[in-house]
């Protein structure tokens, strides 16, 4: 008779399969091989997003022992690769209505773009994806606009000096909402420019807008004008002569003026002229 013997398994300490990055920091869950005394083990290399596989430590492949076992799988972090979307916003013909935008990030991250409110149009639709993740190839999105009914607006521009009398004669312009509009600064005689309030250039808006130009006055000297009185008053002195008992009159003499007081009154110079009229005549009836 023959007895067949068969051996009992005996088992084994755990193997310990570990992942982790450069600096010990974990990457994946760690993973647990049971088995028994003599049988083999295989371990993994696992594929981790944003990382690349640098070394093993420890056996990946052996037999099961009785003392507990450690492979460690190590990890290097690869260099942040950034990407972009770019958001364009314009009309059903191309054209450019606003900014365009630039979102960075790195690849794997989110964004999100945003739709704009863009006077005198319409929203229409958006091409491309507005959110989702960047990637290795740039990607744009573009929002779509159509113009909306025209609408008109006007900007009033006027001159004034600093205690708001009108200047000359205001501007109005007029134009289509969302269209550029520009002001002009005027020359003004006998006004220097001081300041503008308002915006001088820019777009129609829905609700109508002023512009000032503010003026101040110049400083005026006083001028001398012959037919202003100057105060004072030149009286010419006649003299007489007389030659054989003939009074003749003759003419004054350079620079024989006499200068009088404003205070002397017209009536007070019409007499002295009549006093003077009365002598001569009276020289003439005793000659």
């Amino acid at each position: 008779m023959t007895y067949i013997y068969t051996k009992s398994p005996v088992p084994a300490a755990d193997v310990t399969v570990k992942y982790q990055d450069t600096n010990g920091k974990t990457l994946a869950n760690d993973e647990k091989l049971s088995g028994n005394i003599g049988e083999n083990y295989t371990s993994e290399q696992k594929t981790i997003t944003g990382y690349t596989f640098k070394e093993v430590q420890g056996s990946p492949t052996g037999p099961f022992t009785p003392q507990p076992q450690t492979v460690i799988y190590v990890y290097t972090k690869n260099a942040a690769n950034t990407s972009s979307v770019t958001v364009h916003y314009q009309d059903e013909a191309g054209k450019s209505l606003a900014d365009t935008v630039t979102l960075t990030g790195k690849v794997g991250e989110t964004y999100s773009s945003e739709q704009k409110k863009i006077t005198g149009y319409n929203f229409k639709e958006v091409r491309g994806n507005p959110k989702g993740q960047f990637t290795t190839e740039a990607q744009t999105v573009t929002y779509v606009y159509t113009q909306a009914a025209s609408k008109k607006s006007t900007v009033i521009a006027k001159y004034q000096d600093e205690k708001g009398n009108k200047l000359v004669d205001e501007v109005v312009l007029t134009g289509t909402i969302g269209d550029s509009y520009k002001t002009e600064q005027k020359k003004i005689d006998g006004y220097t420019f001081k300041e503008v309030q308002g915006t001088p250039e820019g777009k129609f808006t829905e609700t109508p807008q002023s512009v000032v130009y503010i003026y101040t006055k110049k400083n005026s000297a006083a001028t001398d004008d012959p037919s202003s009185p100057t105060g004072n008053t030149v009286i010419h002195s006649v003299h007489t002569s007389y030659s054989n008992g003939t009074a003749a009159k003759a003419l004054p003499n350079t620079g024989e003026e006499t200068t009088v007081s404003r205070v002397l009154t017209l009536a007070g110079i019409v007499s002295i002229l009549a006093l003077g009229s009365g002598v001569v005549v009276w020289k003439r009836k005793k000659a």
